[in-house]
């Protein structure tokens, strides 16, 4: 049965949800069973915001920081969410829970921004960290190009500018009767005598 304080805690982070924009309630738990005191999203561009309230918990008990795990786990691979808020409000260790949300947002490679750390009311820190999984695809994807880059040697990249920056052969001029010229100004006409093809 949670306890009166950690009641308290998570009216609190529903406040924070609704500061943020995040006021519609996505369900109580997650496709895992897991199951964050606060689960909401905002619409207009489906950030999330996951909420924890502790009051016994420590930033080294295993069983938060598995709970925390999958919840970040599946904030990554939610289809249609880009953006989002991890919060967690405690007694006490706010810093250790800050780093903690830090360090698992960045082990999912959720790009973590903005962590902060505030004092609300006489005994309650609440730790937040922002992602931006737009942020984070755009790292993902030049961290892909930067392994996939072969260096080529000076030759290969003249010989690859060269390709790439020659320009198109002109096109033959023709004369009158449709023959390609030779000469800019006379050609051989296979009938007869040379003729100037401006005649």
């Amino acid at each position: 049965m949670p306890s009166e304080a950690h009641e308290a805690r998570v009216l609190l982070l529903r406040s924070l949800a609704r500061l943020v924009g995040c006021v519609e309630s996505i369900g109580d738990s997650l496709p895992d069973g897991s199951r964050p005191d606060v689960l909401a999203v905002r619409r207009p561009d489906r950030s999330l915001f996951i909420g924890e309230a502790k009051e016994s918990e420590s930033p080294r008990d295993q069983a938060a920081i598995l709970r925390l795990r999958r919840y970040m786990q599946w904030a990554k691979l939610s289809s249609g969410s880009t953006a989002g808020v991890f919060a967690v409000c405690a007694p006490s260790s706010g810093p250790d829970w800050l780093d903690l949300l830090v360090n698992l947002a960045d082990e999912h490679s959720l790009t973590p921004s903005r962590p902060s750390l505030s004092e609300l009311g006489s005994r309650d820190l609440v730790a937040t960290v922002c992602w931006d999984r737009a942020v984070t695809h755009l790292a993902d994807a030049r961290a892909a190009r930067a392994a996939s880059f072969t260096p080529r040697s000076p030759a290969e990249e003249l010989r690859q500018r060269g390709a790439m920056t020659r320009p198109l052969r002109a096109p033959l001029p023709r004369s009158r009767r449709g023959r390609y010229l030779t000469h800019p100004l006379r050609v051989e006409d296979r009938r007869g005598p040379a003729f100037d093809p401006r005649d």
